[in-house]
């Protein structure tokens, strides 16, 4: 006869034998673990929202007709002639960019300390810190290779513009931005540590949004990309899209969301941006 009891030390011997957690558990205990690693971050004191954004303008003249036309756009100023005069949050069109070349700047009160954060987290800083009339900026990406970029701003008006982030309220504003990441969770970590945001529900299609923010945007989880997606405010979204198509662009749409119908666009150039007309 076989004996009943097994050696507790022939188990050491065996293997490792594979564990099949529940997916509940395995996403609650995925979350505490990358949590508990950004808790050796400081959090910072305030929420950091949009300082300004740039679409690429790999022909400035032909982007400036294209925009002016589409979205009302005012586009004069600034060193390089693309600074938009009339758009909430403020923002620019960059000369000479390549078609993916999408920039959102966010707003640290001192980005030598925040650029340390990024890095802390898994980050990578592109560039050297550089000084503008508006303040310091330096390039970054998040842990999963997703481009942004911190601002300072300087003291006196960009600072007072900085304080006091206004929302989309008019055709032609920036309406909503997203960074786009691989995984949600990792995302939720890396932006709540290094701007303070809070995230509410994923949604459908694996957006959060970051509720404590004025400038209104958040991170997609499982989209491809590296760079920045805009969605930018229209009166008429039906209207929008033929004088798109018009002016030589292209577009996807219009499709029905809470928020009110968007549409997918491409420019005469082949830079993409959304457009939607707030429900």
């Amino acid at each position: 006869m076989s004996d009943p009891f097994t050696d507790p030390f022939t188990v050491l011997g065996g293997g490792d034998a594979p564990m099949h957690p529940r997916p509940d558990f395995a996403r609650a205990l995925k979350q505490q673990l990358l949590e508990a690693t950004a808790m050796t971050t400081t959090r910072p004191s305030t929420v950091s929202n949009l300082f300004y954004f740039t679409l690429p303008a790999p022909d400035l003249e032909r982007s400036k007709r294209f925009y002016t036309q589409i979205l009302g756009w005012d586009v004069a100023g600034g060193s390089m002639g693309g600074h938009i005069a009339s758009v909430t949050p403020a923002g620019g069109l960059s000369p000479g960019a390549g078609t993916d070349d999408r920039a959102a700047y966010f707003t640290v009160a001192d980005v030598d300390e925040a650029a340390q954060r990024v890095v802390a987290l898994g980050g990578t800083i592109e560039a050297d810190v550089v000084s503008y009339e508006s303040g310091r900026m330096v390039q970054c990406r998040d842990d999963q290779g997703t481009a942004f970029c911190l601002q300072e701003p300087a003291p006196g008006e960009y600072t007072d513009y900085a304080q006091n982030p206004k929302k989309a309220s008019r055709h032609g504003d920036l309406f909503y931005f997203s960074l786009p990441v691989s995984d949600g969770d990792r995302g939720r970590v890396f932006y709540s540590a290094l701007f303070g945001w809070e995230f509410g529900e994923s949604g459908d299609q694996g957006g959060m949004h970051a509720e404590n923010m004025i400038t209104d945007g958040g991170i997609g989880a499982g989209r491809p990309g590296d760079h920045v997606e805009f969605w930018f405010q229209v009166d008429n979204v039906t209207l929008t899209i033929e004088q798109i198509e018009s002016a030589g662009g292209s577009a996807e749409g219009p499709m029905d969301t809470p928020q009110g119908p968007v549409a997918a666009c491409v420019d005469d150039q082949g830079v993409s941006f959304g457009i939607i007309q707030p429900a």
